[in-house]
């Protein structure tokens, strides 16, 4: 099973693969931190943008499938418990 990941962890993603990467990346870091707000805005979403419709999979690992089918079997035999998703917006995000 291959699930869609979230932009946290694209990036968590990204950062492993250029950590392990050996290659040398073909820009200067330093010039590109010079750069003034404005100029690094654009380059940063014209580099989502290349992306942004690319999103990379990756296998669910078996232990949160596991974990996914336990919680709806328990919400199944358990329709009652818990708190609706409305409710924890309006207490928590309002």
């Amino acid at each position: 099973m291959k699930r869609i990941l979230s932009c946290r962890e694209e990036g968590d993603t990204a950062r492993r693969i250029l950590s392990s990467s050996k290659k040398e990346m073909n820009y200067n870091k330093q010039a590109i931190l010079q750069l003034p707000e404005t100029e690094k805005i654009a380059l940063a979403m014209e580099l989502w943008e290349s992306i942004d419709n690319k999103p990379i999979e990756e296998p669910v690992p078996d232990w949160k499938i596991n974990l996914i089918r336990e919680r709806l079997k328990h919400h199944e035999e358990h329709p009652d418990v818990g708190t609706d998703w409305n409710e924890l917006r309006k207490k928590y995000l309002s």
